[in-house]
């Protein structure tokens, strides 16, 4: 398998370590889900990824280090989830990495995304949550 197209479905839970052992895999479509937990460190193995699309999910915990083993990643998508903490320092070893998308949702109701709101800072999230922290 090369390519997974799952987005806007309502997937729950975790996402299946099996996943992971799929090292031809290219292209993972997971948006607009509600997979939940930690990203797992194993998302490593994936070492033929080039884009990486977990927007709009319940994922929280930090972003593994274990991330910059994708030495072909080109599209790291993980926008608007619930990460927390500092990003891993191995983001620097991502040398093909073109887009990095990490923003939270934003807004005064948790409901302006998309539209004119598009890149408006609005404010903290209403969410409660930290964010990631640390320095970029």
């Amino acid at each position: 398998l090369r390519e997974l197209h799952v987005t806007n479905n309502d997937i729950t839970g975790r996402i299946p370590d099996e996943l992971f052992n799929l090292v031809k895999m290219e292209r993972m479509f997971m948006n607009y889900n509600s997979f939940s937990g930690r990203l797992p460190t194993k998302v490593g193995q994936l070492i033929n990824l080039e884009e990486l699309y977990l927007m709009h999910n319940e994922l929280t915990g930090q972003i593994p280090a274990s991330i910059g083993n994708l030495q072909k990643i080109k599209v790291l998508a993980l926008t608007e989830n619930k990460f927390q903490g500092t990003l891993p320092t191995e983001l620097n070893e991502l040398k093909n990495l073109e887009v990095l998308a990490i923003q939270r949702e934003g807004g005064t109701d948790g409901n302006e995304v998309g539209g004119d709101t598009v890149g408006v800072d609005n404010g903290p999230s209403v969410k409660g949550r930290s964010g990631i922290t640390g320095p970029l």
